[in-house]
């Protein structure tokens, strides 16, 4: 049973967590390098092109169609691809990133570029 236990408990305080914080930053901060230029710029949501692994780890039950889900939040999620085939036919720009960890990877490599070598003002 204390197996079980710490399994469960290193689950539930370490890995989900990390899932949680991974998806949450992808699907709500800028790209890497962007700069606000206008007050409406500031709001930023986006879908996520996972591969297998992630949308198994990370993003289950179509959760990578986010940008859908805030246009219709109380939209099942099986229907979101459907939702997403719609707005495309109607030519809607959705946004969206390669993966969750190459957005991270490409995000984390830029903010150290700039913390060496700042953007003018």
């Amino acid at each position: 049973i204390g197996y079980y236990l710490a399994a469960y408990i290193v689950t539930l305080f370490v890995f989900y967590p990390i899932q949680v914080r991974l998806r949450s930053n992808v699907e709500h901060c800028f790209e890497p390098g962007y700069r606000c230029t206008a007050p409406e710029d500031r709001r930023v949501v986006r879908s996520i092109d996972a591969n297998w692994i992630e949308r198994t780890i990370v993003a289950p039950l179509d959760a990578t169609y986010h940008f859908e889900h805030h246009l219709v939040p109380n939209m099942p999620y099986y229907n979101a691809p459907r939702a997403r085939a719609i707005l495309r036919a109607k030519g809607f720009k959705i946004p969206i990133a390669k993966g969750y960890v190459s957005f991270s990877w490409r995000r984390w490599q830029m903010e150290r570029a700039l913390a060496r070598h700042p953007l003018p003002q």
